[in-house]
């Protein structure tokens, strides 16, 4: 008898990570610093994607492997410590990773300097912008 697992993958380059999409779709995320992230699941901001304010492109600031929105959250807020210029206003997950690693995209969690505009994605993707940012 074989037994399928459904727990998040939490380590490796493959499997599915923590998803709360989409329970969490268009919620608010409060980071461990007090800020606030506005949630939409099944959404994209690829690089070069409209900001939502119209105001230029979406540009990655660095990328890393995340096992959960919260961790690539705190990610973005981690790259911002001691930054005036350049700071990580939002982030794209993917909670799967293996379609993450094997399209060559090098991580799940990429650090945006802005909100995109609506792209549509994956049930396993979800975008994570600074309210007020």
């Amino acid at each position: 008898m074989s037994t399928t697992s459904s727990a998040p993958v939490t380590s490796g380059t493959s499997g599915i990570a923590s998803n709360p999409c989409p329970a969490k779709n268009e919620t608010t995320i409060r980071a461990s610093t007090g800020s606030l992230f506005s949630v939409l699941c099944s959404v994209d901001w690829p690089k070069g994607v409209k900001s939502a304010d119209g105001k230029g492109k979406v540009q990655d600031l660095d990328y890393r492997t995340e096992y959960s929105l919260e961790d690539c959250i705190g990610a973005c807020i981690e790259y911002n410590q001691d930054r005036t210029e350049d700071i990580c206003r939002g982030v794209t997950y993917s909670a799967n990773l293996t379609a993450a690693f094997d399209g060559g995209q090098g991580g799940n969690c990429f650090l945006k300097d802005r909100i995109g505009s609506y792209f549509p994605s994956s049930d396993t993707t979800m975008c994570a912008g600074l309210v007020g940012g």
